[in-house]
Order: structure tokens, then sequence, then C-alpha cells
């Protein structure tokens, strides 16, 4: 729904600014967040460089694309036509460099032999493509302890397919090929396993390669089926993430009616998202606003490192935080970068008024870490109980808090969690 929500909103929006032909482009660097959707620099964990993102009633890429690692290391190089379809070898790597796949494509269609090799750079498979991806065969196969199981096109092997879709299937599958052409068993087991599993889908073949019956067992279900009822998948999910619509959750802060306009807007005119305060009197909005921090805490490494800081800013007729320094120890460039890009988002903050004069407010949030232990249960402690606190009391007041309810808190988390004990 978000896909299709979303390019109506692309239709209309090149409707009313553009004639048909005046399709916006974009050709500066793409970010994407852990996930694959586009999103904004400090929350980013891969870009893209290259080629130019087309954005009409549909988007689509083209040219020669590039895609990293945020900290620089190539994963994927790959050609898009002008029309959109992939073209060309595409290569992809893991994260220390060493080449994963080479695919090549003809205008979209999966052509040719691919080579697929593992993280120490030994050979895994090479599978041939006719134009068809589920018309595969496999050319040689060796599996992880360096055993060849199937040899110029002779032999038996086991592949996992990630889905790539909604009609995507998640499958470990096994079969054999007998001088190019399928043949035996094949059998099909959900997720990435094989051990203790039964397959959900059989397929048997005769000595021609030719189909002779298929089976599937899922839900009790035990009968025959007719035509392809799993789709293979050999390209890498992210290929497939980088082509379709998707967004950070940062462009979603305000709803779902407001973020395909976020996100449209950033793409056009690298107007960042912002966050909208629903409860925007000054007090209540600076709660909001440590419960958003609160929210993405994850962003910051408190479990492994100590870290005491404070953000100070102002809020004034703006009605946004202004003049933001962050300040303490413990926080990387990129976490004081992230902090920085969060609070800057916040909008909507009322501020009282005296003879028509807004009266600016200063303000500060305390961030850092507690060892917590001691203030908890025995049976509900471990080996690390750090915890990040966001709050506009200090650290020492807040310890001094905790200290004098010490017991009380104890209490409390007994009965709360009495099934502990």
């Amino acid at each position: 729904m978000q896909k299709i929500l979303l390019y109506i909103y692309l239709v209309l929006l090149f409707l009313c600014r553009h004639t048909p032909v005046n399709a916006q482009v974009r050709s500066d660097t793409i970010f994407y967040n852990p996930a694959w959707e586009i999103c904004e620099r400090p929350v980013a964990s891969y870009y893209r460089l290259g080629g130019r993102l087309i954005l009409d009633s549909i988007w689509y890429f083209t040219g020669t694309v590039k895609d990293y690692l945020i900290n620089d290391t190539l994963l994927m190089e790959g050609h898009y036509a002008d029309d959109g379809r992939r073209d060309g070898v595409f290569n992809f790597y893991y994260p220390n460099g060493k080449l994963y796949l080479s695919a090549t494509f003809d205008h979209g269609k999966m052509v040719g032999d691919w080579e697929w090799y593992y993280k120490n750079g030994g050979k895994w498979a090479t599978i041939h493509f006719p134009g068809d991806e589920q018309k595969f065969s496999f050319i040689n196969y060796t599996d992880e302890s360096g055993k060849t199981t199937l040899s110029n096109g002779t032999g038996s092997f086991k592949w996992y397919s990630s889905p790539y879709n909604s009609m995507g299937i998640d499958a470990t599958f096994t079969g054999s090929f007998t001088n190019g052409k399928r043949s035996g068993k094949w059998k099909y087991f959900l997720g990435s396993s094989i051990d203790a599993a039964d397959p959900f889908f059989k397929e048997s073949y005769d000595d021609n390669g030719n189909l002779e019956e298929s089976k599937t067992y899922i839900l009790g279900h035990h009968g025959k089926v007719e035509g392809d009822m799993v789709q293979i998948n050999f390209i890498p999910p992210r290929l497939h993430s980088t082509e379709t619509v998707f967004y950070d959750g940062f462009f979603k802060n305000n709803g779902d009616s407001l973020a395909d306009k976020q996100f449209i807007d950033f793409l056009i005119s690298g107007k960042p998202s912002t966050i909208n305060l629903r409860h925007n009197q000054f007090d209540t909005a600076m709660v909001s606003i440590m419960r958003t921090l609160d929210f993405y805490r994850h962003y910051l490494d408190y479990t492994s490192k100590d870290i005491d800081i404070q953000i100070k800013f102002k809020v004034g007729d703006s009605t946004r935080p202004e003049n933001i320094s962050i300040t303490g120890t413990g926080i990387s460039d990129r976490e004081k970068e992230f902090l920085f890009f969060l609070m800057e988002k916040f909008r909507g903050i009322n501020m009282p008024e005296v003879d028509g004069v807004v009266i600016e407010g200063y303000y500060t949030i305390n961030v850092f870490d507690l060892e917590v232990k001691e203030f908890l249960p025995v049976e509900m402690r471990k080996k690390t109980n750090k915890e990040l606190f966001i709050t506009p009391l200090t650290k020492e007041k807040l310890l001094a808090r905790l200290e004098a309810n010490k017991k009380n808190i104890k209490k409390i988390f007994r009965e709360e969690y009495y099934y502990l004990e």
C-alpha cells in the first residue's frame, strides 16, 4: 500500500509541477539505512554513488552505480540502461572486499554464467541462466567444506533462496543435474536449514530433465501441484530493495499521511524530515523531546562504554531548538552527528509570551549511563545492568534520588516481576 500511495503522489506531484517529458533527475549521493531504505546521511549505513535517479510517475536508476558501506567499502557495482533495466555485469562484494557474485544481465534478463565465491575467495558455484531465472542450471558447485559435489553439469547441490518480495519464499533446496539437465528428486525446505526438517515441496525429473511430478506438503496438504509453485530468487535482496520505493522511518514521524510528502520533498530539494510536536507547550514539548531521544537510544553505544553528555539549546519564537551544543565524554563524532540531526528536527514548541513578546527558554538535557544492578532485586541482576538515562537531572542528582528510594525501587520491581523469583 505504501508503494501504491507513493506512486499516486508522484504522479500528482509531477502533473502539477512538470510536463510529462520533464521528469526530475537526482544524481548526487543517495544514503540507505541498515534495511536499505532511503534515509538521511546521519542514520545511514550505506550509500550509492553514480548513475541518475529518475523521478517521474515511477522511478528508476540509469547509468553506472556503486554501493558502499558507510566506511567507503565497495559492496556492489553495476549498470542500468536508459529505461532503468539492469544491463551488463553486476559485481557484488563481501564487506572484506572479496568478490561474492559476478552476474550478467541483458536488458533485465539474467543471462550467461553467474559466478559465486565464498568469503575466503574460494569458488562456490557457477550457475547458468538462459534469460529466465527459473530455468537455471548448475555448472559447478563446491560446498562450505571445500568438497566439489557438482562438476561440468553433473552432481548434487544445496542452495538457499531469500525472498525479495511478498510472493517470494524463504527456502533451502537440494537437487542434482546430469549432463546439464535436472535429474532425480528435488526437495525444498522452509528457512535456511535442512537439518531435522521435512520438505514442504518435492519434485522429480526423468532422464531427459523433464518434470515428472511435483507435490506440496504445506499445512497438511499432500497432493500433486500443477505449474511452478516455488519461485527461486538468485539475486541479492539488497538489489531489489534499492529498486523499490522504501524509505526510512524518520519520514513517518508525523504520521503516514505526511510521510510520502516529506520523502518526496527530501528527494527533490534535499529538505530534511521534521518532527512536529503535538503537545507543544514548552514543558510538555521537552518531555516529548526526551521520549524521542530515548526511543532512538540504540544509536548510542552505551553498553560498551561510558557516556556522560549535556545537550543544551535555546527555544524562542522560531518554535524549534536553536544554538544546540553537545558537550561531555564518551560520545563519538558519528553519535554526536546523529544527536544534532535529531535535535534539529523538532518543530512547534510554543514558548510563553509577555505583552506579545515571546520569552526565550534555555534547556539542558543530560544523557548518561549508570550501573543499576544495586537497585534491582538479586534475581534480576545480570553481569551488566547498564542503563542510559535521558533526563533534565544531572547524574549526581539522579543518583541521589535513586539512593534515597533504593528500598522502594527494589520492592516495586519485585512485585512487578514476581514471576522471575
